[in-house]
């Protein structure tokens, strides 16, 4: 089993012992996967949280900005990241999470302001 897989088995494990639904769960693990994925593609090695940076986290971002996810979406897989950046930590395969060198990382949604109408 790759390192990929024992972590998302193990990261699974941890969420349903917590009582998450299972849609949660795997919104969880979906968000993960889709970042290695990211990650690998975009850095040439294999996903590794030891690996990950708070530069990959505001990479990944703007990534999925310019690809047109919407904001809430962004903002649900960055906070997926976050909570298991911290399982990470607290199982000690990062010293710290890449999410505690950075402010939050959120995006707002943009208001689209109509112009008043000639009447």
């Amino acid at each position: 089993m790759d390192e990929f897989a024992q972590l998302h088995k193990e990261y699974k494990g941890y969420l349903q012992s917590t009582g998450k639904s299972s849609h949660t769960t795997r919104a969880y693990l979906h968000d993960l996967q889709a970042f290695a994925i990211w990650f690998r593609t975009s850095t040439g090695e294999d996903f590794s949280p030891r690996a990950v940076d708070p530069r990959d986290i505001i990479e990944y971002r703007g990534y999925l900005l310019r690809t047109g996810t919407k904001s809430a979406t962004v903002n649900r897989r960055l906070i997926s990241l976050r909570r298991f950046f911290k399982w990470a930590h607290r199982q000690r395969l990062v010293e710290e999470s890449p999410f505690d060198m950075l402010e939050r990382v959120y995006v707002r949604e943009q208001t689209v302001r109509k112009l008043p109408q000639d009447g």
